[in-house]
């Protein structure tokens, strides 16, 4: 009887099998640099929102005191109109908004009325003027 060997095969003559790369599924959620960039942009959002919320604040403060200062001379004006035209004379009047002088200047058959009003307010920063010519018939 013959004796048989067992075969011995060197590595490199060994058959090789390729598998197939295995694929992770993709994880759900976001990379770090993703919630980074997104809170970095959020953040210049909410900053352009407060710097515009404080100049429209700013802006409407100013608004009311110009208002407030629009009314008072307006106030000064309507009083002289109600009074007789040889009654009006030439005076000031101050109030919260600021202080309103007025001049008068007669004309034949009419009086002309010139109101200054100086604002109290920093926030208003221009002298308000009204002119206005009376008839006194």
């Amino acid at each position: 009887m013959t004796r048989r060997l067992p075969c011995t095969r060197s590595p490199r003559t060994r058959p090789t099998r390729t598998r197939p790369a295995r694929t992770q599924p993709p994880r759900a959620g976001f990379t770090l640099v993703e919630v980074v960039v997104a809170t970095v942009l959020l953040a210049i959002a909410a900053l352009g929102v407060a710097s515009t919320a404080t100049a429209a604040a700013h802006l409407a403060a100013t608004a009311r005191a110009l208002d407030h200062a629009s009314r008072a001379i307006a106030h000064v004006v309507d009083s002289l109109r109600s009074t007789p035209c040889r009654a009006i004379a030439p005076g000031s009047n101050t109030s919260a908004a600021g202080t309103v002088t007025w001049s008068v200047t007669p004309h034949p058959g009419t009086v002309a009325i010139a109101a200054r009003l100086v604002p109290a307010s920093a926030r208003v920063r221009t002298t308000l003027a009204e002119e206005l010519l009376l008839s006194c018939e």
